[in-house]
């Protein structure tokens, strides 16, 4: 499948035989684990938890009177004269059980649903990331299986059959076939 793969970018390269050793890549399970909270998908639920104690904040700040003043100035037409505004607001947070209370309920709410699907999401790359060190381990035996075991048993078996075909009680067939399957 590879090969095929290759063919598309390659071409007809892509059937050359492989030179040198595979590259040794050091993959420490304990790293990968540590650093699986700085996964970018994973990132994003620390920004938006923020804008959520930001919200929680401001629903709380909405419990306290306040007030403010504000101020207007108007250069209007030939005909009128010019206008200056003064606007005094006071903000009194009555009926705190029915207004602010519910607001501030819900933006916890919306807290907690975060924190859900922030944990939600590391034990989905967490999963991920197991199921990935156990198919290298695995493939990891495999290729030292291969280099071990299988790889020295093909050898012998095409120097068996050369030695075979060289005293005439094998045919060059059997031997093309051990180096092929080699």
């Amino acid at each position: 499948r590879a090969i095929a793969a290759l063919r598309r970018w390659l071409g007809d390269a892509a059937d050359a035989p492989l030179a040198g050793a595979l590259p040794a890549l050091p993959i420490t399970a304990d790293a990968l684990r540590h650093g699986l909270h700085r996964h970018p998908e994973l990132a994003v639920f620390a920004a938006k938890a923020e804008v959520l104690a930001a919200a929680v904040d401001q629903a709380k700040a909405a419990k306290t009177p306040d007030w403010a003043l504000e101020t207007t100035y108007q250069q209007r037409a030939a005909p009128f004269s010019d206008m200056l505004s003064v606007q005094l607001s006071f903000d009194l947070p009555l009926f705190a059980d029915a207004r602010q209370n519910p607001q501030i309920a819900a933006r916890r709410a919306e807290q907690m649903a975060l924190a859900a699907e922030r944990d939600a999401a590391f034990r989905e790359h967490r999963a991920m990331l197991e199921a990935g060190l156990a198919d290298y381990r695995r493939l990891t035996l495999a290729v030292a299986r291969q280099r071990e075991v299988l790889l020295p048993l093909a050898q012998r078996k095409v120097a068996l059959a050369t030695a075979a075909w060289s005293g005439v009680k094998a045919a060059l067939p059997e031997v093309i076939a051990a180096r092929r399957a080699r």
